[in-house]
């Protein structure tokens, strides 16, 4: 997704990505149908499908969201026909169904994820069902009830939902902006209170017993 942004819409590409999401950058039709005959022509190629980012956790060096995380509806829609259109493959997601702004995760507003995550669904479903395109998308390892009831009432068509395994030690470590740390109560507490800036003070505080 964040190529064909970049192709199509050039430095404009995550502007609609920013805080305030569309209203910063509305994409228009026309820049929505070349996207969609970039898919299109590519699947007609060989392509096995598209994937998308739609995770508050994916960023630029400067800390922007991916291109396209918070991409509206009809551009998500006209990417899975374009998928149909060439032929047919997989529309593959990180998705954490939750980024309905760039605001903090300790800021998010629950009954706002709750309204985006249904909007998630909803386009997700369609593509699925009306344009016949196979799904996959992490499991959510936090909302597993969200995703086991999603996986019952969605059993008949061709989503998938994988669990979240893979060797992410080679992309992610205490040097980067995210890791598997910053999920526990400890590490927030440590990173509320400033403690955990710098990967070298990081280990060295994990170290101590008391912390671990």
């Amino acid at each position: 997704h964040a190529p064909v942004r970049a192709y199509v819409l050039g430095e404009r590409a995550s502007l609609s990505d920013r805080p305030g999401g569309a209203d910063n950058d509305v994409i228009t039709d026309q820049e929505i149908d070349h996207m969609a005959a970039i898919v299109r022509d590519a699947v007609k190629a060989g392509a096995v499908g598209f994937s998308s980012s739609r995770i508050i956790l994916h960023r630029d060096k400067s800390g922007n969201l991916t291109p396209g995380t918070m991409a509206q509806e009809a551009e998500m829609l006209a990417l899975g026909r374009a998928i149909a259109e060439g032929g047919g493959g997989v529309f593959e997601g990180a998705f954490d169904f939750a980024t309905y702004d760039d605001v903090p995760m300790n800021q998010r507003d629950e009954e706002k994820m709750k309204v985006f995550a249904a909007k998630e669904w909803h386009w997700m479903t369609k593509v699925a069902s009306e344009y016949k395109v196979a799904f996959s998308f992490a499991t959510d390892p936090v909302r597993t009830e969200m995703m086991r009831q999603f996986n019952m009432d969605h059993d008949e068509l061709l989503m998938t939902s994988q669990a979240f395994i893979r060797p992410q030690g080679l992309l992610i470590s205490t040097h980067s902006r995210t890791n598997p740390f910053r999920f526990t109560k400890t590490y927030r507490r440590l990173q509320k209170e400033g403690k955990v800036r710098h990967h070298v003070v990081n280990l060295e505080i994990m170290r101590r017993p008391e912390i671990r």
